[in-house]
């Protein structure tokens, strides 16, 4: 079994007003290797029924890009999106796959997450301690030891910048994923540098990739957008006075949703806009960082 067919909560019909016109660019949706909480097709079905503009399909292991396509063309509103996470799936830092998913009009390029150095040292392995497997298979020894993308000069590998250079290309969101900091400004300022418009700085209130507000603000300042996200693990209080210092124009809210015990996706960004609501975010703030910001990430894709 992919998913557990989770249903929507009331409150998601009170604010349907709010909800309309979202643009969620981090969901975990089934197929994938790990229990989620929807599949594509069910969590398309109650997003055309909400209004959502679009979402984009994350998995850790395999690309999106392709199932977004024919996802898309079944939809009656809600446009899908995919991407690719540069994990040991694809090859890591793999160029011919970044290629490749951008070939087949992926919105989004991640570096790595699970397998990411960083994130093995964080958390003992390639993994996350709550997530269930669909089945059993190998274990996550990773073929190369966790991925770094700085080489022992602390520079950029040449791939890293073949990948960026891809990106800028193809006019696609470039993710920081699970790096470590050090190499999330080196990767910023790459990046901008070969032209690369659109950088995600991926949940810095994650405990693999916890920024203080004043890392923010630096990578904000260097050309970078916050990616706050639902299930990261976050004190509402503390993000939205990030928020605040970071400024709502430099940030979007994405659910980052699909674990079980979580929710339906939907249900959890709720849950973080209401709190962001009640700690003193306005209206017009999270419509900006829900809706018009992330809308403009992706809108020639829409």
């Amino acid at each position: 079994m992919f998913s557990h067919h989770l249903t929507l909560s009331r409150e998601v019909k009170e604010y349907s007003g709010l909800l309309e016109g979202v643009v969620d660019l981090h969901v975990h949706t089934a197929p994938d290797v790990l229990q989620r909480a929807v599949d594509d097709l069910e969590y398309l079905e109650t997003l055309n029924n909400i209004g959502y503009t679009a979402y984009l399909s994350k998995n850790h292991f395999t690309e999106t890009a392709s199932r977004a396509y024919l996802l898309s063309r079944f939809s009656k509103g809600t446009k899908v999106l995919g991407g690719v996470v540069l994990n040991w799936p694809v090859g890591g830092l793999n160029p011919s796959a970044v290629d490749k998913a951008l070939a087949m009009g992926a919105a989004e390029v991640w570096m790595p997450t699970l397998d990411a150095e960083n994130h093995i040292k964080t958390f003992g392995s390639a993994t996350l301690p709550t997530t269930n497997r669909v089945r059993a298979f190998r274990s996550y020894r990773s073929q190369g030891g966790g991925i770094r993308i700085l080489d022992s000069s602390g520079e950029l590998k040449p791939e890293v910048m073949e990948i960026l250079e891809l990106v800028a290309e193809s006019n696609a969101i470039l993710g920081t994923g699970h790096l470590s900091l050090e190499e999330v400004y080196k990767l910023v300022e790459a990046a901008k540098k070969v032209g690369v418009k659109k950088i995600l700085v991926t949940h810095p209130h994650f405990k693999a990739t916890r920024f203080k507000t004043e890392e923010q603000q630096r990578l904000v300042g260097m050309g970078a957008i916050m990616e706050h996200c639902a299930v990261a693990g976050y004190n509402p209080s503390e993000l939205a006075e990030d928020i605040r210092k970071v400024g709502p124009n430099n940030c979007i809210l994405s659910s980052d949703a699909g674990q079980p015990h979580k929710g339906h996706p939907v249900d959890v960004l709720l849950k973080m806009i209401l709190e962001l609501k009640e700690h003193g975010i306005s209206d017009h703030d999270i419509e900006l960082m829900i809706k018009r910001n992330p809308t403009r990430l992706v809108e020639h894709l829409l």
